[in-house]
């Protein structure tokens, strides 16, 4: 027998409403982060207020200078773009016809998923959780499956060739320097 939360997930109905309600909640993680990267002092001197030890805030959140803050959070967003577009062909390859708005809830929450350390390098969770995203929208476990399993491929990929990369790198450092 399924547990009784678990039915709730797998048949709750995925309505316009929802697709508001998350984008809403998706835009305000961003809004507040905007908010604590251009108000970062005022932010630091809250906190201050709150918690006893502000000075490790203040040494955690002046590590890092304004510009620099910026230029993470302008490749965060890169990164995070790029990785939604990406994963949005590859459903669509598959011949899955959901809306572009649904990947920005399902990737992001695939992706935190997958980084909690539960297995290795989120081998099972990201597929566990890309058939249990996708099921909400009446997508079969095995085309669910097929995209975690091309995405997890692109990660290795990719993970490859920055190794290679970077031992490369490294040995035309230690060539020069002899």
């Amino acid at each position: 027998m399924i547990p009784c939360p678990f039915i709730l997930l797998t048949h709750f109905p995925i309505t316009d409403t929802f697709y508001q309600l998350a984008f809403s909640i998706s835009l305000i993680s961003w809004v507040c982060s905007l908010f604590l990267l251009l108000f970062r002092g005022t932010v630091v001197s809250l906190l201050r207020r709150v918690i006893p030890r502000g000075k490790k805030i203040d040494d955690l959140l002046g590590a890092v200078s304004g510009t620099q803050l910026y230029y993470l959070l302008a490749s965060s967003l890169a990164f995070h773009a790029t990785t939604i577009i990406v994963h949005y062909y590859f459903a669509k390859a598959l011949g899955i016809d959901i809306a572009f708005s649904a990947y920005f809830i399902i990737i992001p929450s695939v992706l935190i998923l997958t980084s909690l350390p539960i297995s290795v390098n989120g081998i099972g969770v990201r597929e566990g959780s890309f058939i249990l995203a996708f099921n909400f929208f009446l997508i079969s476990p095995e085309t669910s499956l097929a995209i975690a399993l091309l995405s997890f491929s692109l990660n290795m990929f990719l993970g490859i060739a920055g190794g290679v990369w970077f031992l490369l790198d490294r040995m035309s450092l230690v060539t020069k320097s002899e």
